[in-house]
């Protein structure tokens, strides 16, 4: 069984019957699973996510040959995992008087039904509001990203 996946020491851990198989991907982005795994036999392979990437769901793997890494070309099983980047959206706004304006903001992913990532009421008032505030969307993934900033005085 492979692994390839494009973020540099990524890990991955396949299981059956609570017996582990332990694999991190390294500069070539690549690796192999050499040997103690039994064939025609299912394994759950996870990807233990690298920090400020996206998860991946779980891949069940058949191994129903007897490859081995260095086969080239290789012709035995494989997991692909795909790490998206993740990215913090964030909306602010700074009245430049205090409690001289209010303000909404409202940010929307561009999925066939958008969903709000970020709905916000800045009130103007006295401190410590004044009319300052901000929202943010933690770990967007890539798209297009959708913001209405309202301000009124």
């Amino acid at each position: 069984m492979s692994f390839l996946s494009p973020a540099s020491g990524a890990n991955y851990l396949g299981t059956r019957f609570l017996r582990q198989v332990h694999v991190r991907v390294g500069q070539q982005q690549f690796a192999g699973v050499r040997g103690s795994l039994w064939i025609s036999r299912t394994y759950t392979v996870h990807e233990q996510t690298p920090a400020g990437y996206a998860a991946n769901p779980d891949q069940d793997i058949l191994v129903n040959n007897t490859a081995t890494c260095e086969d080239d070309p290789y012709a035995g099983e494989t997991a692909n995992f795909y790490n998206t980047p993740l990215t913090n959206l964030s909306v602010s706004v700074d009245s430049q008087v205090d409690d001289g304006t209010a303000s909404t903001s409202n940010c929307e992913d561009d999925a066939t039904t958008p969903n709000t990532i970020i709905d916000e009421t800045i009130a103007a008032g006295p401190a410590p509001a004044n009319g300052d505030g901000s929202g943010t969307a933690e770990d967007s993934v890539p798209g297009t990203y959708t913001c209405t900033v309202v301000i009124d005085p």
